[in-house]
């Protein structure tokens, strides 16, 4: 070899293990100070944000046992218990992970978010969030949900009239003279936006975690994992016009019930087209979901809405491919599973258990609205009685080997859907005592479709013990 490729190879090398040897491991506990390096279990940061400081790309942050709170001598709090701003690379994605066993637990009361990603590239993994719900009051919530109805009236007319001046000015000779019957006929009337009697209050409408790229810098690519996020009044897990994000494997509850906004346990509001690779950009799968509702009225729409377990909504403009699959949704106040607005997206929801949602109103427990390109596959789907199943019939819409029970309201079904008992082992509202496994003899085991057929079940057993999978989130376990 030449003297100089070998002094290419060896630089190459030393910058390799060079890569290797700036990924760094920190440490934060609820006894440590933030003046220590922060590099070792003796030395930890006190704060996570001053572990985010710290980090670059590759790096670890190892969240120990304690308590981590916002600070609530700030007036107003803080905007977020912690702001991620440090992102990592597609070779080197930056990680927050619960240390060995630990259960650290981060606990957001007045602020607008437990977690804000304001970066790429992240691992969150193993953390306990918990909101705000166990310290408001219903009444004062409701209170903050208010609009003000006098002077919402006002603006609608004074929208109205100048709407109606404008359409004239343009349209009519200056000589012509119209009644206002002629004018509210000829000019649609505008619907503005309700007039807010309170701000906001932080207190009512937090976020477990949330990323917002509506405006400003575009974050994309995390994964979220092995979570506990619960009691936060809008939304559990919020990812907003972002692309290339996993939700697995968490536990999601009691979330929504107190914001003007309404929220749902996992929520994908519009998307980011970070780029047109094919595949699956966003997945949401293995997560445990339940009793997500809202029980306060939008400010404005002066209705229950939302509250679901899962809600893909409004990616009119996203072209991704996304994936539901081995998720179980139960007791949670609007849809388990909804599709909302979705015009150029692939989406497949596959292998789900759904039971007894729509506790506060009803649309549908499986379903989409507005929405082409979807596929239903291998879910089962318990509803109450009387209230719809599913979606109604749509060409672009695919619902097959489903099954349905619980409710004579089945406005779609496929070739291979069945209405059946699927029997499960003890379906309960309390989620101490729920099983929803299949017993034996169950009409969901050995009958699911193989398109689409995930590998694994939502507890991790392989789905390879029968001539067929099972249908639902569970796969029934031979003996």
């Amino acid at each position: 070899m030449h003297l100089r490729a070998c002094l290419r190879l060896v630089a190459s090398l030393t910058l390799a293990v060079g890569t290797v040897l700036r990924a760094a491991d920190f440490y934060v506990s609820e006894r440590g100070d933030d003046a220590n390096s922060g590099t070792s279990v003796a030395q930890p940061f006190r704060t996570l944000q001053r572990a985010d400081s710290a980090v670059k790309p590759g790096d670890t942050v190892w969240v120990m046992a304690g308590t981590y709170r916002n600070d609530l001598r700030r007036p107003g709090g803080t905007s977020s218990l912690l702001t991620l701003t440090a992102s990592g690379t597609p070779e080197a994605w930056i990680t927050w992970r619960n240390y060995q066993n630990d259960r650290p637990e981060l606990i957001a009361q007045g602020c607008w978010n437990a977690i804000n990603l304001r970066a790429s590239y992240l691992v969150i993994d193993g953390l306990t969030l918990t909101g705000n719900n166990d310290n408001v009051r219903q009444i004062d919530a409701e209170v903050n949900a208010e609009i003000d109805v006098a002077k919402t009236m006002a603006a609608f007319a004074a929208a109205t009239a100048a709407k109606a001046a404008k359409t004239i000015d343009e349209s009519v000779a200056p000589d012509a003279k119209l009644s206002s019957k002629e004018i509210a006929k000829a000019v649609p009337a505008p619907r503005p936006k309700p007039v807010q009697a309170h701000a906001p209050d932080p207190r009512f409408n937090g976020n477990g975690i949330n990323v917002d790229c509506r405006s400003g810098p575009k974050f994309h690519h995390f994964v979220i994992r092995n979570c506990t996020v619960r009691k936060f009044g809008t939304v559990g897990i919020s990812m907003i016009h972002t692309d290339y994000y996993t939700i697995e494997h968490c536990t999601i509850y009691e979330n929504a019930w107190y914001s003007r906004y309404g929220g749902s346990g996992i929520s994908q509001l519009r998307g980011l087209n970070f780029d047109d690779a094919p595949g699956y950009h966003n997945i949401i799968r293995g997560n445990r979901v339940w009793n997500n509702k809202c029980l306060v009225r939008c400010f404005n729409t002066d209705c229950f809405s939302d509250g679901n377990g899962i809600i893909l909504d409004s990616l009119v403009d996203y072209s991704g491919g996304v994936l539901v699959e081995n998720n179980l949704c139960f007791n949670n106040g609007g849809a388990g599973i909804h599709v909302f607005k979705s015009s150029k997206a692939r989406i497949d929801i596959v292998h789900n258990t759904l039971w007894r949602n729509q506790q506060m109103w009803s649309l549908y427990d499986l379903g989409c609205h507005s929405a082409v390109n979807v596929r239903f596959l291998n879910n089962i789907v318990c509803a109450e009685r009387r209230k719809q199943v599913n979606g109604r019939p749509d060409p672009t819409i695919v619902y097959d080997y489903n099954v349905y029970y619980g409710s004579d309201q089945i406005p779609t079904k496929g070739k291979h859907d069945l209405v059946a008992d699927p029997k499960f082992i003890l379906p309960s509202t309390d989620p101490a005592r729920a099983d929803f496994r299949l017993q034996a003899g169950s009409p969901a085991i050995d009958s699911a479709g193989l398109e689409l057929a995930s590998k694994f079940d939502l507890a991790g057993i392989a789905r390879n013990s029968g001539p067929a999978p099972d249908r639902g989130a569970y796969e029934f376990r031979r003996l």
